[in-house]
C-alpha cells in the first residue's frame, strides 16, 4: 500500500516521491533480485498476479524507484482492452514515444538493417523505412520477434532497461507471443521485464496464452495477497496522525 504519495509515474517515467510499503518485505526482495541479476547480465521476467487495488502497480513502482536508483532507465506499457485487436500495442505503448524522441541517426545505429522489422512494432519508425506487412508466417514473426529483442539489447548497450507491462490480461496476441520468444530467446543484456496482471479478466484465451508465460522457466510469478493484519493497523494509525 502507498502511503500520502501522489501518482508514482510522471511523464517522463520518474519516480519522484518514495513510496512506503508495509508487509511487501518478500515481494521486495523477489522484484530487488531479479533486478539485481539483471545488472548482472542475466535478463530477468517477473509476473505480478493480484486483484484491483492490491498494491501491484505500488510494488512496480518501488521497482521502478530503486532501479532507477542503479542507473535503469524505466520503460512503461499498459495494455488496455480498447486495443486488444492492435498487433504488438502493449510494446508500442511501452517503447514507442522513446524511440521517436531519438534522433534518426541514433534510430539508424540502433536498428541497423532491421528497420522494416522494427517498424511493423513501432509507428515513431515510418519515416525511417517501410514497415513490412504483418507477420502472418512463422518465419516473418520470427524476424520481427528478433528485432525487437535486438534493439532491446542494444538500448541496454546504452543503459541497462527496466521494461515495465502493466494489465498483461488486455494485451494482444502479437504482444505476448512476442514475450514467449523473449523468454525462449532471452535478451543477452541488463534487461528485467516486469510484468502485471489480475486474474480471471480478458479473454479466456488470452489467458490460456498468459499461462503458457507464466509456467515458463524463466519467469518468477509473484502472486499478491491481502496485506497482514498488522500492517494494516499501522497503516491505518498512520493516517490518523
Amino acid at each position: 500500500m502507498l502511503l500520502g504519495v501522489r501518482s508514482p509515474w510522471t511523464t517522463d517515467r520518474a519516480w519522484v516521491t518514495r513510496a512506503v510499503l508495509l508487509g511487501r518485505d518478500q515481494e521486495v526482495a523477489l522484484v530487488e533480485g531479479v533486478l539485481n541479476n539483471a545488472l548482472n547480465g542475466e535478463a530477468g521476467f517477473v509476473v505480478v498476479e493480484g486483484e484491483a487495488g492490491i498494491g501491484k502497480t505500488t510494488l512496480l513502482a518501488e521497482l521502478a524507484h530503486v532501479a532507477n536508483e542503479r542507473g535503469c532507465m524505466t520503460l512503461e506499457g499498459r495494455a488496455s482492452e480498447f486495443d486488444v485487436e492492435l498487433p504488438f500495442g502493449l510494446f508500442t505503448d511501452a517503447l514507442d514515444a522513446y524511440l521517436d524522441s531519438l534522433d534518426p541517426q541514433a534510430l539508424s545505429r540502433l536498428a541497423m538493417d532491421r528497420l522494416g522489422a522494427l517498424a511493423t512494432v513501432f509507428p515513431s519508425l515510418w519515416a525511417l523505412d517501410k514497415a513490412v506487412d504483418y507477420p502472418a508466417s512463422a518465419t516473418e514473426r520470427f524476424r520481427v520477434h528478433h528485432a525487437v529483442r535486438d534493439l532491446l539489447e542494444r538500448l541496454a548497450a546504452r543503459r541497462p532497461i527496466l521494461l515495465v507491462l502493466d494489465d498483461l490480461h488486455w494485451a494482444d496476441g502479437a504482444s505476448l507471443e512476442l514475450i514467449a520468444y523473449m523468454l525462449r530467446h532471452p535478451p543477452q543484456a541488463e534487461v528485467m521485464v516486469a510484468m502485471a496482471l489480475r486474474p480471471g479478466h480478458g479473454d479466456p484465451n488470452i489467458f490460456r496464452t498468459i499461462g503458457n508465460i507464466q509456467r515458463s522457466g524463466a519467469v518468477h510469478n509473484l502472486e499478491l495477497r491481502p496485506l497482514p493484519l498488522e500492517s494494516v493497523e499501522l497503516m491505518v494509525g498512520r493516517d490518523a496522525i
